[in-house]
């Protein structure tokens, strides 16, 4: 506790309402939260306003685009994880490349037409997007991070799982249309359900390196991962979520999980955009 006080002295500006502050003390004190989720929303005012405008209409690939990036990354890959040209074959003749769903007409500038890699299960899914992830943040000079006591967690079979009511699909590839920007300052726990995405909103970060670098709490929101339950060390059974936020001031991509009764406006809670 003392340290995070001198964390957040040296943020003159914090952007915490008291109220919300207190709070938010209050769930770490608790164990709902961790030391980095109160951090990660403490951003300086200044640091806020010196990050450049966003251009919205930049943040995403095209559906073209990401299928031609997903190709270079597959050729790559070895045996066990690569998608066979029969594979790819079938998603084309399913109706996938070039022929991706379209966009809502009343879609947010921040819904997005999601390529979505599938491996068998839930956890190689998330182990083969998180190499993903790595890889396009390499091409930046980047990184990503999972906060120490997490570090393999989100790949373990017995302490993350799909909501019930979702099903993983086979190996396969699917187009998903995703809201990064919904549920804003909402409890996980009171909106997700069983059509809430998850592995969709781990591609993002991969396939759009310029929204997910972008993510600020303010202007571009942080994303949490609703389909997807967790237990943590210490924590209550299947009562965290997993989340991704980009660290503007040390430029790094930060992957964790929090508790799913938090909340705070610059989280987004993802919905799939029908």
């Amino acid at each position: 506790m003392s340290e995070l006080k001198r964390m957040l002295r040296q943020k003159k500006g914090c952007i915490f309402d008291p109220a919300d502050l207190f709070v938010a003390l209050q769930y770490l004190i608790d164990g709902k939260i961790t030391t980095q989720d109160l951090i990660a929303v403490s951003l300086r005012k200044d640091e806020q306003a010196q990050q450049p405008a966003v251009r919205m209409d930049k943040l995403f690939l095209s559906p073209g685009e990401q299928w031609s990036l997903f190709l270079e990354y597959n050729e790559n890959l070895p045996d066990e994880l690569r998608f066979t040209k029969e594979e790819l074959l079938a998603f084309c003749m399913e109706g996938g490349n070039p022929n991706p769903p379209e966009l809502p007409e009343d879609a947010s500038p921040l819904t997005v037409v999601q390529l979505v890699p599938y491996q068998e299960t839930v956890e190689k899914t998330i182990a083969f997007l998180l190499g993903f992830v790595q890889s396009q943040m390499e091409k930046l000079g980047l990184n990503y991070y999972q906060w120490e006591g997490y570090n393999d967690l989100l790949t373990k079979k017995d302490v993350i799982r799909l909501l019930p009511g979702i099903e993983h699909p086979r190996k396969c590839l699917r187009w998903e249309i995703v809201d990064l920007g919904a549920n804003r300052g909402k409890k996980p726990c009171d909106v997700r359900n069983e059509n809430s995405p998850h592995a969709a909103v781990l591609a993002a970060a991969g396939f759009h390196t310029n929204w997910s670098t972008s993510m600020d709490g303010d202007k571009i929101p942080y994303v949490f991962m609703p389909g997807y339950q967790v237990t943590v060390p210490s924590g209550d059974s299947w009562q965290y979520v997993p989340h991704i936020w980009f660290h503007q001031h040390d430029r790094r991509l930060r992957i964790g999980c929090s508790w799913d009764g938090y909340c705070n406006q610059g989280w987004a809670v993802v919905v799939v955009a029908i």
